[in-house]
């Protein structure tokens, strides 16, 4: 997270368009999208309206260290069936609590080193057990990697390589539904906390925020209230804040570069029973192919704790 920083990006959008939240029905009715995947497809109708073909929507069930605050930096985890992002760059969503969503902004994705066993255990327990739960009740998705992983590894002794894994899983549902049977949940859990088993993990950097997007989703007396005018509404040159860093639609179309001259503080939305993350800090080797330096500036986000190598 260091290499990233901590800092939070201004963003020059008003507060009221900034902080207000919407459901995940609102988001597909209004953006396009499922109301269930964490990376939705949108269909095309949609995406030549704003641009976008997928959308990425953590929840902070799985992922405490998601943006919570629009600009902040994040952490994502996944498991070991992700080998590579497929997309530099995703608009974030992310999910507070039931029916509470609100849009983070536009970031670039990076692999980092994966969490030990011991940054495992320091995970709220909620966490480590939405964790180990899933893996057993995705099966027949993305929890079969680490189910085959673990028994191959108990039933060998050794190591499995990446081949015999995959062979497990290419054997078909009935084989899967034997390793979820195979595999306990105490199995799972003791894979994570020694470190046999990796959540792997990505660096979140905020390098822009799409206003107009994010305009779609507020009813229309609001944006009233915010003091949008249709006209503003409609015209492209207040397409975006993104800065000019490679951020396109689908059509290839260049966010616009915001102005600079205005730099805008933020406090996150106001809600009950907010959750404060706690980031990770990780040191110069956890980092691969990662950009240097944080901001010392105000606007840094003060985590409660950080850690070198450990959580």
């Amino acid at each position: 997270m260091r290499e990233i920083g901590f800092g939070i990006r201004p963003i020059e959008t008003k507060e009221l368009i900034l902080g207000h939240l919407f459901t995940r029905a609102t988001l597909s009715k209004e953006c396009g999208g499922n109301t269930q995947d964490t990376f939705p497809k949108v269909n095309s109708t949609f995406t030549a309206q704003h641009g976008y073909t997928r959308f990425m929507c953590p929840s902070l069930d799985y992922n405490p260290l998601a943006p919570q605050i629009p600009g902040a930096p994040g952490l994502y985890f996944a498991l070991r069936d992700k080998k590579r992002w497929p997309e530099p760059n995703e608009i974030v969503i992310t999910r507070y609590a039931a029916n509470e969503w609100n849009v983070m902004g536009n970031y670039e994705m990076k692999q980092s080193a994966p969490l030990t066993g011991e940054e495992f255990q320091r995970l709220p327990e909620i966490v480590r057990k939405t964790w180990v739960k899933n893996v057993t009740s995705n099966f027949n998705g993305w929890g079969a990697f680490t189910l085959a992983a673990i028994h191959l590894r108990r039933e060998r002794g050794c190591e499995p390589s990446i081949t015999d894994i995959q062979r497990q899983v290419d054997k078909g549902k009935s084989h899967r539904e034997f390793l979820q049977n195979k595999v306990s949940s105490a199995a799972i859990q003791e894979a994570f906390r020694s470190g046999e088993e990796k959540i792997n993990v990505w660096t979140m950097k905020c390098v822009g925020y799409d206003e107009r997007f994010k305009r779609k989703l507020l009813p229309v007396n609001l944006l009233r209230e915010a003091g949008v005018k249709e006209e503003e509404e409609e015209a492209d040159h207040h397409a975006s804040n993104s800065e000019n860093l490679g951020l396109h639609t689908a059509a290839g179309r260049k966010r616009e570069t915001p102005s600079e001259d205005v730099i805008a503080s933020r406090k996150r939305p106001r809600r009950s029973k907010a959750i404060i993350p706690t980031f990770i800090e990780l040191s110069d080797s956890d980092v691969q192919d990662g950009e240097g330096g944080g901001s010392d500036d105000s606007d840094e986000y003060k985590p409660k704790s950080r850690r070198k190598h450990g959580m």
